[in-house]
This record gives C-alpha cells, structure tokens and sequence, in this order.
C-alpha cells in the first residue's frame, strides 16, 4: 500500500476505520514522511571516506581505536592483540574445526584463539589439548558429572582435574577429538569458553 492510499483511506468518509485505526494510520504515514525527509538530507551530505567505512564499530571498537592510536605514535602490540586484531578468536571455529578433521595441532596464533573456547594446546609438555570448563559457583548436577568423566575417558586421558578456582580440566585431548570435547560438553549445558582478555599494548 503507497502512501497516498493510506492518506486516502485515512481521510476516506467511509466509515470503514475505527477512530483509533485512523490515528494509528495517520501516525504512520506521518513516520513515513520523517523518514523520506531525513533519507533525503542525509543524502545530501558528503558521501564517507575510505578512511570513515573502515572505522571499527560494535564492543570491540574502543579498544581497536586505543590500539590505533598506539601504532600511529610509533608503539607496538603484544603478539596476543596482534593475533586478536587480525581474526576475532570466536570467528575461527570453522578453522579448528578444519584441523580436528585433520588431527592438527594449532601454531602460536590459533593457540592464542582457541583458548577462548577453553582449549589448550599444552606442548611441549603433552602433545594434545587441555580443555578448562567454567563452572559457576562451582556447581555441576550428578547427571553432568557422570557426562564429564565419560567425556574423560571417550576423549582425553581418562582423568579430569577440579582446579582451585572450582572448575575442571580435561588433558589428554587429542586434535582429533577437540570438536567433539567442545561439542559435548556443551550438549550437557556445561561451558568451556573463555571470557575475553584485556586489551593491552607494549
């Protein structure tokens, strides 16, 4: 329905509106024409620099401007915000994925990235994952406990650790079973993701 048809039915002497129908419509219309009257100013600015659509936006935007800034002075970011700037950790799923398929371990960067997703590649210590579950308050039913330590045995070392900050560590993990482990655990309600560091510049 164009707008000049619900001017019109609007304005029509008909009947066939409720009065508060006809204001709602009349509100509406009203909205359509503010709406045309600010596309067409903003229309008429100037269009944005390269330098403008490239702007960083949403929760992360602050700290990337933060460390802007530092590299424009001349200073330089630790490895770990470097890795972050180039690819969000929570964006490479796809790529672990990839590797568990393979049964590949990551290199320094995705290392970095997959810790947020509570996976751990502890070499060279162990060839293999660890996988640290947040547990709030340190509370896990029966049924997600009997979940774990069969999750212990299908995909790790057959052991779990419970840790002093009451949550609980799975080693042992092959890279092959990693997506599994994190599917798994997830199926049981039980999270391993990692909240985000700080942001931080050297």
């Amino acid at each position: 329905m164009s707008e000049a048809d619900l001017k019109a039915a609007t304005s029509a002497p008909t009947g066939d509106f409720e009065p508060e129908q006809k204001r709602y419509l009349e509100g509406f219309v009203a909205g359509l024409q503010i709406a045309k009257a600010a596309k067409s100013v903003s229309g008429a600015n100037t269009a944005p620099t390269a330098a403008a659509a490239l702007e960083p936006t949403g929760p992360d935007a602050a700290a990337l401007n933060a460390q802007s800034r530092v590299l424009a002075s001349g200073g330089k970011l630790s490895d770990q915000e470097k890795f972050k700037r180039e690819q969000h950790p929570f964006d490479t799923y796809e790529r672990l994925k990839e590797h568990a398929a393979k049964g590949e371990y990551p290199k320094p960067p995705d290392n970095f990235r997959w810790r947020f997703f509570g996976l751990f590649y502890v070499a060279p210590n162990q060839n293999s994952y660890m996988c640290r579950l947040r547990i709030p308050n340190g509370i896990v039913k029966a049924a997600q406990f009997t979940g774990l330590a069969d999750l212990a045995e299908r995909y790790g070392g057959g052991y779990a650790h419970v840790t002093t900050r009451a949550n609980i560590q799975i080693r042992e993990i092959e890279a092959a079973n990693a997506v599994a482990m994190l599917e798994a655990i997830q199926d049981l309600g039980l999270c391993s993701r990692a909240p985000a560091p700080t942001t931080s510049a050297t």
